[in-house]
């Protein structure tokens, strides 16, 4: 027998049940006799349901801000049958926040499931659709322990600081200079007076 790989209404667990009907039919002397149709013992596989939480995290670098808005997420869920098929049971888009993971309920046990950030609001997506996150769901007869968790990350950058304008820096070389060229002139005038006070020739007495 075979189960559906995924019932219209999901629980946990749910049965699926095989069955057929049948009608005995009874040689009798004459002509043979039919019997009112029956059904026997229903045959049942159970059918185990989980979940999947995916919460959103912020880095936010000095200066930045994280804009207003939801952040948008999609999701596909596949199950692969006995014969090798995969049926996609779950697919589409959701949003989701740093205050509000998103959950998804009902989702068929072992599903392999692949999420993506769609949205990021100008961050840096940990899990962009060419690296998504691959979940699967667990199996569990408890409903509590059979969600699959993951957390993507979004980072903004801190705002580069633009550089402050000093403004007109203060003519002190000029000033600098002026006095020191003054300084050496003085030191020559010294230096040649000096020199000019030794040449002098000296009197004699007679």
């Amino acid at each position: 027998m075979s189960s559906p790989t995924d019932p219209g209404v999901p629980g946990s667990p749910s049965i699926a049940w095989s069955s057929f009907g049948h009608a005995e039919t009874v040689s009798t002397p004459g002509a043979p006799t039919v019997l009112p149709a029956a059904e026997p013992a229903k045959v049942g596989v159970g059918l185990v349901f989980g979940g999947l939480q995916v919460t959103k995290a912020v880095q936010v670098g000095a200066g930045s801000t994280v804009p207003d808005g939801d952040f948008t997420l999609a999701c596909t869920c596949t199950v692969t049958t006995d014969d090798g098929e995969q049926v996609v049971v779950r697919d589409g888009t959701a949003t989701f926040a740093p205050d509000r993971p998103w959950v998804l309920t009902g989702v068929p046990a072992a599903a392999d499931c692949v999420v993506h950030e769609v949205d990021t609001l100008g961050g840096s997506s940990s899990n962009p659709q060419a690296d998504p996150v691959r979940l699967t769901v667990p199996w569990s007869a408890d409903p509590a322990a059979a969600v699959a968790v993951a957390t993507i990350t979004n980072t903004f950058p801190a705002t580069p600081v633009p550089p402050v304008d000093p403004g007109p820096l203060p003519q002190t070389g000029a000033e600098v200079t002026g006095a020191l060229l003054a300084a050496i002139a003085l030191l020559g005038t010294g230096f040649a007076l000096v020199l000019r006070a030794r040449s002098k020739p000296r009197r004699h007495r007679a």
